[in-house]
């Protein structure tokens, strides 16, 4: 049986200089980050191992270091693939980042620029993805994840969710269903949440619109929708998007706008300008903002 091991080490580092509503004029490393990838290939098919740190100037923690990924995948040739620890979620991978198209204001935890419950990472989380099932009328695949992050709820599975992906040449679509106890959120009734996104690349600009409907949500969210373009032309990408929240509770509903332009000198070496207006704060580091910054991934 022939086999064969490799890895590889990737990274990224974005300054920049903001000037947000409310505060002075600041320039700081919005995100520095390293990536450790191994990858183990055998006749049945590979493993692929990924480890993820990175740094933030907003970040909370007072060490501002945080362990993103931590994961193993398991891919084999007829069966599909097993996944197992933490790491960006699969809704956010093959979903929430259609629209996450902006540098600065970003899903990212450190800045968390979104009115989406859903978050980029997950944490103690087992998933098999299917193998995609061809068709004359487009490709299909399922997804099951068992996320666990509570091991205090009196439940084996707090959190289970379940989605549908579809391709058909440069158009796709998803839906996602995921379920948590009522047992681990100290509620009535568990929180359901559906969402799915639909998307369409043409020669030079990607479209994609996301809604996200939520039952018995423990802070009071039902609906959001969200809606992203992007345009790529010679060495530029243009983007817009915009996020929109329905509560069930009186809280004045929130709307956030973003366009940023980034000029791509190479595969390694970008510059931005993206502006941001939010109708009111989503936290400290989340308010109308303009910011100029450089990228360097290598």
């Amino acid at each position: 049986m022939a086999s064969d091991i490799n890895m590889n080490i990737s990274g990224k580092i974005g300054i920049h200089s903001l000037l947000q509503s409310g505060k002075d004029l600041q320039t700081s490393t919005y995100l520095s980050s390293i990536t450790g990838n191994g990858n183990y290939s055998s006749d049945w098919g590979n493993v692929i191992t990924t480890f993820t740190g990175d740094y933030s100037d907003y970040a909370n923690d007072e060490n501002k270091v945080n362990i993103r990924e931590a994961s193993m995948v398991i891919k084999t040739k007829k069966f599909g693939s097993f996944y197992s620890g933490k790491g960006q979620s699969g809704q956010y991978n093959t979903m929430y980042k259609y629209i996450d198209v902006h540098n600065f204001n970003s899903f990212h935890p450190d800045t968390s620029s979104q009115l989406f419950r859903q978050s980029q990472y997950g944490n103690n989380v087992f998933a098999y993805i299917s193998p995609w099932l061809e068709t004359a009328y487009g490709k299909f695949q399922t997804r099951v994840s068992v996320p666990t992050p509570f091991n205090e709820s009196g439940n084996t599975f707090d959190v289970l969710s379940a989605r549908l992906l579809y391709n058909h040449n440069n158009f796709i679509f998803r839906v996602n269903r995921v379920e948590t106890s009522k047992e681990a959120l100290s509620q009535e009734n568990n929180y359901v949440r559906w969402a799915s996104v639909v998307g369409h690349q043409w020669q030079h600009l990607h479209a994609a619109f996301l809604f996200e409907s939520g039952k018995h949500d423990p802070k009071g969210y039902e609906d959001v929708f969200g809606l992203a373009l992007t345009g790529l032309y010679e060495n530029w990408k243009l983007a817009i998007s915009l996020q929109s929240e329905s509560r069930s509770d009186q809280i004045k509903n929130r709307k956030i706008s973003i366009a940023s332009a980034t000029y791509y000198f190479d595969e390694h070496f970008s510059l931005f300008l993206e502006g941001a207006n939010y109708s009111e704060a989503i936290n400290n580091n989340s308010d109308s903002n303009l910011s100029l910054g450089i990228v360097m991934n290598f």
